[in-house]
């Protein structure tokens, strides 16, 4: 018997895909149950993927306008100028997407726990944290490279706010000091 096809996630969890019957036609679904229907390999022209959160699902490939060199500048620099355990980066089809979780509650007061290291403390706050989007950087101009920078907005509907366009650099360089801060909210 073939092997079915798995993907693992980064919290470890192994996910499965089978092909349902959808209202738009078959539709590639993925679960952490596995079933008679899975798949022995994806179907061409699709990949797995897996959002910041750990979901997994199967998608069709990503055709993104957005270059690796642009997407790996965002990963280092949110990075760098927000926290390194805050920040998660997302590439879709003309943007990137960060998203930042709520620092971990101070460590002193979780410790000691009986039986617990720092580390696994550590690891299991690592599994529960939940990602928000809070900046987006949608690509303007194709053959410039000009992005237009937008944060999320928490009042009513949340949604994008527009706050400017430039260079990726420089809008990041200007936003991602302030995720997790106060001075997030400031921003128009």
């Amino acid at each position: 018997m073939a092997e079915k096809v798995r993907y693992a996630n980064r919290k470890g969890d192994v996910y499965f895909v089978r092909c349902v019957d959808g209202k738009k036609g078959k539709q590639f679904v993925c679960s952490k149950k596995e079933g008679a229907d899975d798949l022995i390999s994806l179907p061409d022209g699709f990949e797995f993927s897996e959002n910041p959160n750990g979901k997994v699902s199967c998608r069709r490939k990503l055709n993104s306008l957005i270059k690796p060199e642009e997407m790996e500048l965002a990963e280092k620099l949110a990075v760098k100028l927000a926290a390194p355990d805050l920040i998660k980066c997302e590439r879709k089809k003309d943007e990137i997407i960060i998203y930042s979780h709520r620092r971990f509650p101070d460590l002193d007061k979780l410790m000691p726990c009986p039986n617990k290291s720092e580390h696994e403390v550590r690891s299991f706050l690592a599994e529960i944290v939940r990602y928000e989007p809070v900046l987006k950087f949608q690509l303007h101009n194709e053959r410039t490279r000009i992005f237009a920078a937008y944060r999320m907005t928490y009042r009513g509907n949340t949604d994008w706010m527009y706050l400017n366009m430039g260079s990726l650099q420089d809008l990041i360089e200007k936003y991602a000091p302030h995720i997790e801060k106060t001075s997030f909210f400031e921003l128009f």
